[in-house]
């Protein structure tokens, strides 16, 4: 399992990269890359709500244990909403889960993830 703690713990610095922006008065940024969280999510950042596309899958579980530890430091950056995202792994994901019945339903699409 991905240390989700030591990934939150790092979330305070890259969001600090990004304060300038809200500031300067935009209002749709990329808050968090891949790079910057190991290639396992990006936060996209829309006002007050954050889109949170996740590019590994997770179970169930650990996307419990990643909210956990995410929520209360994006809440303490502003945002109001969190919409998880689970982006697919490889191109051609999607058409698999709309047809061919390969991935489970409950791991297709996105969802919403819970107010901060």
């Amino acid at each position: 399992m991905p240390d989700f703690a030591a990934l939150a713990a790092q979330v305070p610095l890259a969001l600090s990269r990004r304060a300038p922006l809200p500031a300067a008065g935009t209002t749709f940024f990329r808050a968090l890359h891949t790079t910057e969280t190991g290639g396992l999510l990006a936060l996209d950042q829309a006002g007050d709500a954050g889109v949170l596309s996740l590019y590994r899958p997770l179970s169930p579980e650990q996307e419990a244990a990643l909210l956990a530890h995410l929520v209360p430091v994006l809440a303490e950056w502003g945002l109001a909403a969190l919409y998880l995202k689970r982006r697919p792994p490889k191109r051609g994901t999607w058409r698999m889960c709309s047809g061919s019945g390969s991935l489970p339903q409950s791991r297709c699409g996105a969802r919403p993830a819970q107010k901060l």
